[in-house]
């Protein structure tokens, strides 16, 4: 069965639920009721998400779990079981049982999605900067000290002292304490 062919045939099981769609992703199809993701369509299969209590109802109904397997990275050749079993083989003959199984599914994948953490929205504007970044060598930009910092707790380098110290006073006479062997 091909994938369009599948599509017509879910869209057939289930037209009777309210705001039933089906868009691709995954490399298969999901299913979705509004915005809630409630099963999917992998390798001509249909598989619905599930709880402990579905869980066993549909595997006592002989239901499979969707094996996913890793393909890149770190864990890539390792098979994960799923939340996802199959619908059982009776349901694809009867649509107002497939629509039961697929209410349950979508009951359980709209509880999982309202305990879920919020997602933060993207928005536009400037981007934060790390913290590190407002050191003034990684900002791109030195600061010097000057002498009206004298008082502010940093402690200026033994150069600007002398330097302050070698100022002229404004009668045109050096300080007598400066250092005048240079």
């Amino acid at each position: 069965m091909s994938e369009g062919e599948g599509a017509t045939v879910v869209g057939e099981l289930f037209d009777r639920m309210a705001g039933f769609r089906i868009k691709r992703m995954f490399g298969g199809l999901g299913l979705f009721a509004g915005e809630v993701m409630f099963g999917l369509i992998d390798e001509g299969q249909i598989y619905l998400k599930t709880d402990a209590a579905l869980e066993a109802d549909l595997r006592a109904a002989g239901a499979q779990p969707w094996l996913y397997t890793e393909r890149r990275g770190p864990r890539a050749g390792i098979t994960v079981e799923t939340s996802y079993l199959s619908l059982p083989d009776e349901a694809y003959d009867d649509p107002d049982e497939a629509c039961r199984w697929a209410e349950k599914a979508l009951a359980v994948a709209a509880a999982v999605r309202e305990t879920r953490r919020p997602r933060g929205r993207k928005r536009g504007g400037t981007r934060r900067r790390p913290q590190f970044a407002r050191h003034p060598i990684v900002a791109g930009r030195r600061r010097r000290w000057r002498p009206d910092a004298i008082g502010t707790g940093r402690r200026p380098s033994i150069r600007i002292h002398l330097r302050l110290l070698r100022q002229p006073r404004a009668s045109g006479q050096p300080r007598e304490d400066a250092d005048t062997d240079s």
